[in-house]
């Protein structure tokens, strides 16, 4: 039986199409998601997947069911999405938006992401094409228990927050 898969691109006004397209070719029949369920929430994303179901946003309710729900979160590097997976346990897979296709305004995402994986919380997919060997390990991968993250996390994210003070402007 598969797994539960859920896919999270954040409420930000720059869509993540590029993680839904990755997502949907490994949900494609001979694909390592093919026996999964997997649903994802796109935001503001215009890519509609035709091997899973795909919702614009999930109310704040309904995310913490979907995340409860989740063997595994893939998502966008945005701390609130990876720490609300993290805190449940779940194992997660982060992909940065990338500013080179206009996801963000910058590339914050991919520090915020490697400080996480560092501390043993995540797997990181710097890029799409890093997805399926990431969902492979995900099923050797044991995350570090949440613990509010440690000093040199809580530095690291701190750090990427003052980085990127527009990021008010774009919630």
């Amino acid at each position: 039986m598969g797994k539960n898969i859920l896919i999270i691109t954040g409420t930000q006004k720059f869509p993540f199409d590029r993680l839904l397209e990755a997502a949907d070719s490994l949900a494609a029949p001979g694909g390592v998601l093919f026996s999964d369920t997997v649903e994802a929430q796109s935001g503001t994303g215009t890519y509609v997947p035709k091997h899973y179901k795909c919702v614009p946003f999930f109310s704040p309710e309904e995310m913490e069911e979907k995340i409860n729900w989740a063997d595994l979160v893939i998502t966008h590097g945005g701390t609130g999405s990876i720490i609300s997976a993290v805190i449940k346990g779940k194992k997660v897979i982060a992909v940065p938006r990338l500013s080179v296709y206009g996801e963000h305004v910058d590339d914050h995402q991919k520090e915020l992401i490697s400080a996480f994986a560092e501390a043993g919380y995540i797997l990181k997919a710097l890029n799409t094409d890093e997805l399926e060997k990431e969902i492979k390990a995900s099923g050797r991968f044991h995350p570090a228990k949440w613990s509010g993250g440690g000093d040199g996390l809580i530095r690291a994210v701190e750090a990427e927050i003052r980085k990127a003070p527009c990021r008010q402007k774009h919630r």
